[in-house]
């Protein structure tokens, strides 16, 4: 009997909760439609797509445009700038290249290229089997 009960008032109060959120819904439409209605004297997208509609952003004709001096005059500028970004830029790749040139002769040694010279700057001393001993450099014995 108790399930039964129970089982009719979760029903009940289910149901109470859908209508009043259906009625919320309703309200919440009706003021979504009049801020629509108030809104009716700006343009839609649909208007803005109009092709034979003048585009917001172009120039007005009879508009101040640059003299062709002061057309070559930002141009002269500009190639000037572009210039001195363009030394600067072959400056940087000069050092560059010579830095690796520097970088390369120091690989040329025989303490980088002689696998002989291994974590050592000069040559290591071989010892006799007997004698050998450990190395801190490299960590081998020799």
């Amino acid at each position: 009997m108790r399930r039964i009960l129970l089982l009719t008032l979760v029903c009940l109060f289910s149901s109470v909760m859908v209508a009043e959120a259906q009625r919320t819904k309703k309200k919440r439409k009706k003021k979504k439609k009049a801020k629509t209605e108030r809104r009716s004297d700006q343009p839609s997208s649909v208007e803005f797509s109009d092709q034979s509609a003048p585009l917001r952003f172009a120039p007005m004709p009879g508009t101040y445009t640059l003299s062709e001096a002061e057309r070559k005059k930002r141009i002269k500028q500009r190639e000037i700038f572009n210039k001195k970004q363009q030394k600067a830029h072959d400056k940087a790749m000069k050092d560059l290249a010579k830095a690796k040139r520097k970088e390369a002769k120091l690989k040329k040694k025989p303490q980088y290229s002689d696998p002989t010279y291994f974590g050592h700057k000069k040559k290591p001393k071989w010892r006799k089997p007997g004698k050998m001993k450990f190395c801190k450099d490299c960590g081998q014995v020799h």
